[in-house]
Formats: C-alpha cells, sequence, structure tokens
C-alpha cells in the first residue's frame, strides 16, 4: 500500500515540474507530501546549477523522509518578472495547486518582484532565497517571512569595511544597475561613514540595448564629475568606487577604458562583491581587465569548505565562478531547510518562520533520520536573527585583480576576521 503512495506521488511530482495536470494531480497527492514551488528566473541560463542542486536535494530527502513524507516540486519559471499580471498568475496558481512555500527566487529584481505578490496574495508564504544578495530596500530587509542563504550586501559590506579601513577609503560612490539603483537608498549606520550621503547610486544599463553604451558615457561621464571633488577635498587614497554586479561593472569599466578623459574614476580604487572573482566579463575583455588592475578592484569573497555534502554539488554549473558553487550549496540547502521546516512544523504551522530559524538553529530532528538539521552543504551556518540571511558559515576572504605574465587574474590577499568584522560594524 505504501509503495503504491509513493508511486503515485512521483508521478505527480514529474508530473508537476512539467507542467502537466498540475492541479487535479495536485489535489489527489498524499497528505504527507511536502510541496514546495521553486522559482527561478534564468533556468537555462545562471539558475541552472542552483535548480540542478535542488533536484539533487529533493532526491536525497525523499530516501531521508521515506516513508514519512515525500517531496514535490513544481519549478516556476518567473523570467518575466516584470509582467505583474503573469507572475500573479503563475504565483496563484502553485497557491491553488497546494504550493504555499517557495525555493528563489536567486535574482534580486525578480525576487523584490515576487515579494511583493506574495505579500498581498499569500503574505505567510515562506521563501529561501539560495543567492539574492540586495540589502538597503525595506521590501527585502523586514522581520518577515523571507530568508537568504547567502551573505546579503550588507553582512559583504560589513566584511569589505575591514578592507575599506585597511586602504583608507572613507569616500565611496556606488554603481550599480539601473533598475536596481532607484530602490537602494539606505547604508547601515554601522559602516563608519564609507560611503557618501546621501548615497545616489550611479545606475549601469545593460549591455543588449543599442543606446546602452551611450547611455552608460553619460553614467560614467556623472561619476567622473562626481569623484572630483572628493579627490580634490580628500585625495585619490581616501575616494573610491563600490560596483555591484559583475556584469555591470564590466559594462561601465569597458566604457572608462575606451574613454580616456574620463580619467577621475581610473585615479580612485574600486571594490567590488564576489560575484566579480573568476567572472569572464572581466578577465577576458581586455579594456575591462586593463581598468581593473589599474584600479586596484578589490573584492570580498564568501567561501565555505569542503565537507561530505557538498562534494557531491561541485561538478554543477557555476556560472558566476565562485559565487556560483556557493549559490549551488545555497540551493541545496534551501530546499533541506524550508522541507524540514514544514516536516517538523507543516505547512500551515501558524508560525512556520519561527520554525526555520528553529531548523537553522539545530533545535529540531527528525525521528526517522540521523541527519542534523540545520547542517549542509553549507556546513554548520547561522541566519541573521533581525533579516533571516545567512550571517555565519564560511570565510571571507580579500581578492584583488592583477596583471600576470599570462594576462590577468585574481589573487587571494588575505583571509578576514569576519567575527571581528560583524563586532566592529555592529
Amino acid at each position: 500500500m505504501h509503495k503504491a503512495v509513493i508511486s503515485a506521488a512521483v508521478i505527480a511530482s514529474i508530473s508537476l515540474l512539467w507542467g502537466g495536470g498540475t492541479e487535479s494531480i495536485a489535489q489527489e497527492a498524499d497528505p504527507a507530501e511536502i510541496k514546495i514551488g521553486v522559482l527561478t528566473s534564468d533556468p537555462v541560463g545562471a539558475d541552472a546549477g542552483l535548480l540542478a542542486a535542488i533536484e539533487i536535494a529533493k532526491n536525497d530527502l525523499n530516501r531521508e523522509y521515506a516513508p514519512i513524507h515525500t517531496v514535490t516540486l513544481r519549478v516556476i519559471d518567473v523570467s518575466d518578472h516584470a509582467d505583474r499580471a503573469s507572475l500573479e498568475q503563475k504565483i496563484g496558481a502553485a497557491l491553488r495547486g497546494g504550493f504555499t512555500h517557495f525555493v528563489g527566487p536567486n535574482g534580486d529584481v525578480a525576487l523584490m518582484a515576487v515579494k511583493y505578490v506574495l505579500d498581498e496574495i499569500s503574505p505567510d508564504s515562506i521563501i529561501v532565497s539560495p543567492g539574492s544578495r540586495l540589502a538597503g530596500n525595506s521590501n527585502l530587509d523586514l522581520d518577515d517571512n523571507l530568508f537568504r542563504l547567502s551573505p546579503n550586501s550588507d553582512t559583504m559590506s560589513q566584511n569589505i569595511a575591514a578592507v575599506f579601513d585597511k586602504y583608507d577609503a572613507a569616500h565611496l560612490l556606488v554603481v550599480v544597475n539601473s533598475r536596481v539603483a532607484p530602490f537602494l537608498t539606505m547604508v547601515p549606520d554601522d559602516l563608519h561613514g564609507h560611503y557618501v550621503q546621501p548615497l545616489q547610486p550611479i545606475g549601469v544599463y545593460d549591455g543588449g540595448s543599442p543606446s546602452s553604451y551611450a547611455r552608460n558615457v553619460q553614467s560614467a561621464m556623472e561619476l567622473h564629475s562626481r569623484l572630483a571633488p572628493l579627490i580634490a577635498a580628500y585625495g585619490e587614497e581616501r575616494a573610491g568606487v563600490y560596483a555591484i554586479g559583475a556584469r555591470d561593472y564590466a559594462n561601465m569599466a569597458n566604457v572608462l577604458g575606451s574613454n580616456p578623459l574620463i580619467d577621475n574614476p581610473g585615479k580612485v580604487r574600486w571594490y567590488g562583491s564576489q560575484s566579480f572573482v573568476e567572472e569572464s566579463a572581466i578577465t577576458s575583455n581586455p579594456t575591462v581587465a586593463e581598468f581593473s588592475a589599474k584600479a586596484m578592484l578589490t573584492a570580498v569573497v564568501y567561501d565555505v569548505g569542503p565537507n561530505d555534502v557538498n562534494a557531491a554539488l561541485d561538478h554543477l554549473p557555476s556560472l558566476k565562478g565562485l559565487q556560483g558553487k556557493t549559490n549551488n550549496y545555497a540551493a541545496y540547502d534551501s530546499l533541506r531547510l524550508l522541507a524540514d521546516s514544514i516536516a517538523v512544523g507543516g505547512a500551515d504551522h501558524p508560525n512556520l518562520k519561527q520554525v526555520v530559524f528553529d531548523v537553522a538553529d539545530g533545535k529540531h530532528a527528525l525521528p526517522h533520520t540521523d541527519r542534523l538539521l540545520g547542517r549542509g552543504a553549507l556546513g554548520d551556518y547561522k541566519l541573521d536573527p533581525m533579516t533571516g540571511d545567512l550571517l555565519e558559515g564560511g570565510t571571507f576572504a580579500e581578492h584583488r585583480l592583477i596583471k600576470t605574465d599570462g594576462g590577468y587574474d585574481w589573487r587571494e590577499l588575505a583571509i578576514l576576521d569576519n567575527a571581528a568584522a560583524l563586532r566592529m560594524c555592529r
């Protein structure tokens, strides 16, 4: 009898993944079925490794959960997240099918769009995003039902603050994708005044548009003009630029490297996040690589050491280099964290958010598995009790792009004391 039930659930899982008969199959599923929606904004690109890691996690969970539970996934492509009506239709259909809690999406803009919809139509839904990092927007920073298993940009900034202090950088401007710039309005008070206030990020336009280069020239000129008084007042050593988004940085650096008269940005040090390291758009473009070495482009990388869980994930696609690798680990753990929380508390638990925190903190165990809940591909990670984002787990290291005999490459300079950085900045 039990084998027949599991078989039906597996068939339902396959049908849901491929979009066949979603509503009727979901209604006939085993009551012990744990239903989780998987939201992706780039299924065949940057999310390929994450989706594969989630599928591996599902298979591992189903082996561990048998004969108590079965995990069923429904993959939902939200690459058209700018279309509010389409997003509401897709998420509404998932909710009606019993998929009330979600892993993903990974992209910052897609996550904001999804969260706005869920906040309105299903505010009790839990979202666990493997790789979104954007902070500085209240929709992503609230004490709510959103969890992110990657260090958000505040945590990354708190670690890079140690690097800012090392190079005496105290007057930084911010460069970010033009779609994100309007939402990036806040900087944590505890970052020692490194950023120029008010923040007023400078937008970079996607490279696919015919007008993007000309618009990026205008952005570069704005950066040049805004840096001039900072350099005059504080010197080239104390002024600098923090860039968010490796591809956006590459678009800006390509403009700056091709227009030598826009020269103030090349006089100061640039800083970035870990997505910059091993990003081909930076190292393979001679103009971008040369500018980056000249600007002493420095990034802080979050890395996770090898363990028995994540070794099986290292073969997965990792389009964002080191960040892609840790995002794959986080995707694996995201599904397990959410599924374990539902297994412990039930999908309709009135405070499932607290159950997620408790599972992540190792306060729960399931009788049918000897696995310690809250430990996985990321190791023994910790979540920030204020934001629900990853706070501890791996190491942070300073990297810089340098010129080598073979071209340009990244070099690790120093391991940062994460605990000291967090104490300093909080």
